[in-house]
């Protein structure tokens, strides 16, 4: 029998000692508020976001280096969810800037649909005498009409209109072609790219909610102008915009969209800090500094959702 003899110093003993003795660090989680880049899909700060924070987690001191013994492969479904969770409350066109509210971590990425309750603001630039398949400026031109008609009183026309129960009250709207509206599985605007415009007929109207809408600039001899106004979540306002052109005669598109407000979250940086930029999305430290751990939720009236 041959007599016991102790391991060599430096050997592990049992499959525990083999592993890192150093607890993994906590991933970063809470609430970032993002003043969207116009030219970036809102798809495109979560994947920023999430790329540069698992980065940074992962190169932490903390983070175990010792690996523990072999074990069978990971299965995808189990190696998606251990990524680091990052979500948005609500999509912006690639057009638009302004408040993108990101949920960082599990706890705050399950709580989205809070995040997206509520009310919005909004600012909108629109150019008269213009159709557009998209709405707006990015799209292919499908009509064009005059709107010298409105040069002495167009103003006052434009304002009469959108004090209507057409504009402000309780509104039945249909997305538009060109959305993220899923219909049997796929993105509207994926049908629009493959020219199957008329499924549009099968996507039924939403209920939406403006609370307040007001031509705030008019240019009469360049047929521009600005709205600014407060809705429930699922507005579209290059649609407000697209019916607007035609109640008065004409057609309109929308030029530039900014949120200035999702819920309790603004842009203003006494209300919490604010990423803007490409620059702050790549600024560890920034993010980190923004994360904002205690969520606010506005408590949406019946209706707002």
């Amino acid at each position: 029998m041959q007599p016991h003899r102790p391991p060599p110093t430096g050997t592990p003993t049992s499959h525990r000692s083999n592993r890192s003795v150093t607890s993994p660090v906590i991933p970063p989680e809470g609430v970032l508020v993002v003043d969207k880049p116009s030219d970036w899909t809102s798809f495109d700060v979560v994947n920023k976001v999430r790329a540069v924070l698992s980065r940074h987690w992962r190169q932490q001191p903390s983070w175990p280096t010792q690996q523990a013994p072999q074990r069978p492969p990971i299965h995808k479904s189990r190696r998606k969810r251990q990524l680091l969770r990052v979500g948005h409350g609500g999509t912006l066109d690639p057009i638009a800037t302004g408040v993108l509210v990101v949920a960082v971590g599990e706890v705050y990425t399950r709580r989205l649909g809070e995040l997206q309750a509520g009310r919005k603001r909004y600012r909108a630039g629109f150019q008269l005498g213009r159709a557009t398949d998209t709405q707006d400026c990015t799209g292919v031109v499908t009509e064009e009409s005059s709107f010298a008609h409105l040069a002495s009183n167009g103003y006052q026309q434009c304002c009469a209109m959108l004090a209507s129960p057409l504009f402000t009250g309780t509104l039945r709207q249909r997305p538009p072609l060109y959305s993220a509206v899923r219909v049997r599985g796929r993105h509207l605007y994926d049908y629009a790219r493959a020219g199957e415009a008329d499924l549009l007929d099968e996507v039924p109207e939403r209920t939406v909610t403006v609370y307040h809408i007001a031509c705030t600039q008019w240019d009469a001899e360049q047929g521009t102008g600005t709205l600014e106004l407060e809705c429930s979540g699922g507005t579209y306002v290059r649609t407000l915009i697209d019916n607007l052109g035609r109640q008065l005669g004409t057609h309109a598109i929308m030029t530039w969209l900014q949120r200035t407000r999702v819920g309790p979250y603004t842009l203003c940086e006494e209300d919490g800090p604010v990423l803007r930029g490409a620059t702050d999305l790549d600024d560890v430290p920034r993010i980190l500094g923004a994360l904002r751990t205690g969520m606010s939720v506005d408590t949406p009236a019946d209706g707002e959702r």
